[in-house]
């Protein structure tokens, strides 16, 4: 009860899953001292019930005799956490699936701004990793010739505006 923990928090933290103990009692602790917001994603471990994700989020006041006061809540988020893990597993494997394609890929923004480029892309052209790359870079340096490259250019922009008053795809 909060009666109870407002005597002797340590039951709470038994409850704690022993991988995350020591992270959130550091955070608590700092915390404390800082008087700063505490927030907090671990597990516990709930009798009966098995191991959940929770999200803690607290207040600290500090009391005239120096005790601190916490203001807060402890949500269970297990249901958001699995189907987060089980995007970013799938996302791993796509990443995955998509680095080790036969084919060169490079996938740009609306902006023309390179945000992934697959392993054989990098093999066939060569462009820094730590550079940004966009696909008006790409393209000259692809078609060097300007007469050619607006001519393929031209020819792109041509398929894609018969993608969207088709059927989506591009010939």
């Amino acid at each position: 009860s909060p009666e109870e923990l407002g005597e002797d928090a340590s039951p709470v933290f038994k409850r704690l899953h022993p991988d995350d103990l020591e992270r959130v009692r550091t955070e608590i602790l700092a915390s404390a001292r800082t008087l700063d917001i505490w927030q907090s994603e671990y597990r516990v471990i709930l009798p009966g019930r098995g191991e959940h994700w929770v999200l803690g989020f607290a207040k600290p006041q500090r009391q005239e005799d120096g005790a601190i006061l916490w203001h807060g809540y402890i949500r269970d988020v297990t249901e958001v956490k699995e189907q987060t893990l089980k995007l970013q597993a799938t996302e791993r494997l796509l990443q995955h699936l998509m680095n080790e394609m036969p084919m060169g890929l490079c996938l740009a923004d609306e902006t023309g701004l390179a945000y992934f480029r697959n392993r054989r892309f990098q093999e066939l052209f060569q462009f820094p990793l730590d550079q940004p790359l966009t696909l008006a870079h790409w393209m000259e340096s692809v078609y060097p010739d300007p007469g050619y490259r607006e001519q393929v250019f031209s020819g792109w922009l041509a398929a894609v505006e018969e993608a969207k008053a088709g059927n989506g795809q591009i010939p």
